[in-house]
């Protein structure tokens, strides 16, 4: 039965064959398969075509029997599933059009012939052609598949090459003849191989090692051989790498306002991606998306500046997370780039040997994301020189006050040394109905223009050199100064955010301030259980966020901390600071006032809290720095605490006890490290640091020691 004679002829369902007189290439007819429907070739003889084509509104066709092709085969849209038992052979004289990553074959292809060829193979969406220059004969033939897994023959390899490509391979046998060719297999700057910074060499497993068949040549869209190859088998893409290379090439991510995922299978050790920032900072996210799938328990993320030829990745940033944190939790995190330069960042997963219930076996999925903490294509600056005008920059995070300032937008003051009360906008005024306090979004940085450094100060000992007395500070500051007399009730021992100034979101930081709270000193008549505070970092999401930065800052008059940093915050720095005249204590109010108080990580956010500490003065106050473990690793580095703290100068809660704080804290087992590196310069009778070392440090005893 000759079957589709002429004409154009459409098949939209499963095709049987069951007889070999059934044929479809007795003269010029073309069979295309089409509709939105799987289909498959069925029987138990070979399906000859003149021409056929592959044209699926949705899914593919798959070959239950073999077929083959005389004169053309169309591809339009779709996949042909082929295997070495229900193989596609293209006889002598035909040809292939239109293959591309939305419609090729998947799996091997035999080309019988004398005449040049590209197999059209690929898998998934990834289309990954491999081609031959022309054979000797009319009756030789070559069978080509691709496969985009990670090779499991072997790592040994000559020594001109250092890295297999673990992005895929490709096999290309001679089933039939003598002839020799010169291959060349697909490169382009999608696929994952790092193809476009790195010299591109062939290799060929021989069986005991993958041998170097020299760098790759340039030809359109395909890497070739220098020459004719006399074996064949499995081929790979390798490199000559070196230490700080980027193995594979990363996809592409793009930033939007909102999170569009680019869901992946971790079928290697590390995924690289490639994106280039158009605000300062940006969001990194890495979660689940699908709960029937399996998604790979990350290890790391680590961000580095672009990759020069000839040079080494430069570092920029790293985030840690425990084995089963991506598992069972989105994990996001923020860091400050500079906009239009290109990055690349690495995701590292765990493995069998690093983490428990990991099986290498089996095959995890990935989901990660950028999201723009701007809304806006251009930095915006938002001037404030009154209450009214700094609330309207910031709000206060309410419907009714929003805040104009987004993500990279800086926040300055109009003129110098601005004066604000912000007792201006008082709970309940007619003109505002303000409920405190501030906040600096996402990625805003709020600036005024105070500068530590030219700070003219005089100090005085009242009285000289007695154990119990106090220092005197006279000063003579230029600068925006923002007041508020503002306080909080404290519940459970947790200040509630009406009691804060200024509350500062992932991203975002603060500069060249002067905060000045409502307690200049010892806070010892607080029946009704108020409190006032500075600044409070906030954890957006309950997981790891940050950066966070006060810089060149100076804070005072707080009775519970000058800066509190909420637990699961991370990447803090205070850099060229002075915090001062932080107390508290008596009447029935839980004993505060911490120049600094950091909570560390919780157990599900592990690991460690991040924080570096540097260039600062810390004086007058119970305690200048509060570390609660959890863990938190912090760094200590250049700087100066004053005297008569009540307690520790720096506390980092030696012992292993339990105290939940709001229902949304708890103490595990104190971890983590910290180090105080550079010149720290203790001023004090007697310094305590538990569970900690100083190092390269100063300590000026002057005069009796007392109990703390």
């Amino acid at each position: 039965m000759q079957v589709c004679y002429t004409g154009n002829n459409y098949f939209y369902k499963n095709v049987t064959i069951n007889s070999n007189k059934v044929v479809f290439n007795t003269s010029t007819g073309k069979v295309t398969l089409a509709g939105d429907t799987a289909q498959s070739l069925n029987g138990s003889y070979n399906y000859a075509f003149k021409k056929l084509a592959i044209n699926k509104s949705a899914n593919q066709v798959t070959a239950n029997t073999t077929l083959s092709v005389d004169d053309t085969l169309f591809f339009v849209s779709g996949n042909l599933l082929t295997t070495a038992t229900n193989l596609l052979t293209m006889k002598a004289g035909s040809k292939v059009s239109g293959a591309s990553s939305n419609s090729f074959v998947s799996g091997p292809v035999k080309k019988i012939g004398n005449t040049a060829f590209a197999y059209p193979v690929g898998k998934q969406n990834q289309f990954r052609i491999v081609e031959i220059t022309s054979p000797t004969n009319a009756t030789d033939a070559f069978t080509a598949e691709y496969f985009d897994t990670t090779q499991a023959l072997g790592s040994t390899m000559d020594t001109t090459i250092t890295f297999i490509s673990d992005c895929g391979y490709w096999n290309l046998s001679r089933t039939a003849g003598t002839s020799n060719i010169t291959p060349k297999f697909a490169y382009d700057s999608t696929h994952c191989d790092y193809l476009t910074v790195k010299p591109v060499h062939i290799t060929f497993w021989d069986g005991t090692k993958w041998t170097d068949k020299g760098e790759g040549v340039n030809d359109s869209n395909t890497k070739k051989t220098n020459a004719a190859v006399t074996s064949y088998g499995n081929f790979a893409l390798a490199y000559k790498l070196m230490p700080g290379d980027a193995p594979q090439f990363p996809y592409e991510l793009t930033l939007g306002t909102t999170c569009t995922a680019a869901e992946l299978m971790f079928d290697t050790k590390d995924k690289w991606f490639a994106f280039s920032p158009d605000s300062a900072v940006v969001k990194i996210g890495l979660f689940n998306s699908d709960p029937l799938k399996l998604y790979a328990a990350i290890q790391s993320a680590t961000i580095y500046a672009a990759y020069i030829v000839g040079d080494t990745l430069n570092f920029v940033n790293d985030w840690h997370w425990n084995c089963d944190s991506a598992l069972y939790a989105a994990q996001l995190f923020a860091t400050e780039l500079t906009p239009s330069i290109s990055y690349l960042m690495k995701v590292s997963k765990y493995d069998t040997s690093g983490c428990a219930g990991i099986y290498d076996t089996t095959k995890y999925y990935l989901n990660v994301c950028l999201l723009n903490l701007r809304t806006n294509p251009n930095t915006e600056v938002c001037l404030y020189d009154d209450a009214l005008s700094l609330l309207g920059c910031l709000g206060n995070g309410t419907a009714t006050y929003m805040g104009s300032a987004v993500g990279g937008d800086i926040v300055a003051p109009l003129g110098p040394g601005l004066v604000i009360d912000l007792n201006d906008l008082n709970p309940g005024a007619p003109s505002t109905n303000f409920v405190p306090p501030l906040y600096v979004g996402e990625g805003v940085r709020f600036t005024g223009d105070y500068d530590l450094l030219s700070l003219t100060a005089s100090f005085s000992h009242i009285p000289p050199l007695a154990g119990n007395g106090f220092y005197n500070q006279s000063t003579t500051p230029n600068g925006t100064l923002i007041t508020y007399n503002q306080r909080g009730n404290v519940p459970a021992q947790t200040l509630l955010d009406q009691g804060y100034m200024f509350i500062l979101r992932a991203g975002s930081s603060i500069h060249n301030l002067r905060i000045q709270g409502a307690m200049p000193g010892y806070q010892d008549f607080n029946q009704d259980r108020l409190l006032c505070a500075g600044i409070k970092l906030e954890n957006s999401f309950g997981g790891q966020t940050g950066p966070y930065l006060v810089s060149h800052c100076e804070l005072f008059n707080f009775s519970y901390a000058g800066l509190f940093a909420r637990a699961n915050t991370d990447s803090i720095t205070l850099d060229h600071c002075i915090i001062h005249h932080v107390k508290g204590g008596g009447g029935e109010t839980t004993a505060k006032g911490y120049g600094a108080w950091f909570q560390g990580a919780t157990p599900a956010n592990l690991p460690a809290t991040n924080v570096i500490i540097k260039n600062c003065i810390f004086d007058e106050g119970k305690e200048a720095l509060d570390m609660q473990p959890n863990p938190l690793n912090f760094i200590v580095d250049s700087c100066s605490f004053g005297k008569f703290f009540t307690n520790e100068t720096i506390l980092k809660h030696r012992y292993n006890q339990t105290n939940t704080l709001s229902g949304v804290y708890t103490h595990p087992a104190p971890t983590g490290t910290w180090s105080c590196v550079g010149s720290c310069f203790f001023m004090i009778q007697m310094i305590s640091i538990r569970n900690g070392a100083s190092t390269n440090s100063a300590y000026d005893i002057t005069g009796p020691g007392r109990a703390m």
